[in-house]
């Protein structure tokens, strides 16, 4: 069962994003990772009308949180929370972490256009489940007049993933991040009028 994406989903993808990527961060403090990962959650859930979650027998199996390129962080007062129990080597590391998925975003800003969907943050246990998902998505992205659709992704993720289901990486040198990992812009491009230049990548449908 596909829903929308919840406030009470944040602890859970919280924890499905540790499953999933903690071990890119697994020299940073014991106690760190964890809220790293809720701030990530927080910092991507910007639109309710385009994050979902796909459920089965009240279990998350996946979820996606999109919005518009030109909907804004809105997790302030929790951000600056989050930090009053860390000491000042932590706190420069979440920070630094919030810097790296704020400095990537913007690029994916930089290259937008008007009515430009954002695949901020996405995650499947497997079995099919982030395929449906993101297929609703994109539907309901184009029910709302989405014109294209943008997201990036690091050398840890599956990227090649978005390639197969009609994404297109334009970039031909990708971004050294602060993990020492790669930076990859993909695109989908929902209609013929949608121009971008010659930066990224695309797929016509």
């Amino acid at each position: 069962m596909i829903r929308p994406f919840a406030g009470s989903d944040i602890k859970a993808a919280a924890q499905m994003c540790f499953d999933a990527f903690g071990h890119e961060i697994d020299f940073y403090p014991q106690n760190l990772p964890p809220l790293i990962y809720e701030m990530m959650v927080r910092f991507y859930k910007r639109n309710s009308y385009m994050s979902f979650v796909m459920e089965e027998k009240q279990e998350i199996k996946a979820f996606l949180l999109g919005f518009w390129a030109s909907d804004a962080f809105c997790h302030e007062e929790w951000l600056q929370n989050a930090q009053n129990s860390l000491s000042e080597e932590e706190k420069k590391l979440f920070l630094h972490y919030f810097s790296y998925l704020h400095n990537n975003g913007s690029r994916v800003n930089e290259i937008s256009i008007a009515k430009t969907a954002v695949v901020g943050l996405f995650v499947s246990k497997g079995g099919g489940n982030g395929t449906l998902l993101l297929e609703h998505f994109e539907q309901c992205a184009k029910n709302l007049g989405a014109q294209n659709t943008l997201l990036w992704a690091d050398s840890f993720c599956a990227h090649d993933y978005y390639q197969k289901k009609g994404y297109t990486r334009f970039c031909k040198d990708s971004v050294p991040s602060f993990l020492l990992n790669k930076i990859y812009i993909f695109f989908r491009k929902f209609c013929e009028i949608c121009k971008f230049s010659s930066i990224i990548i695309g797929k016509f449908v």
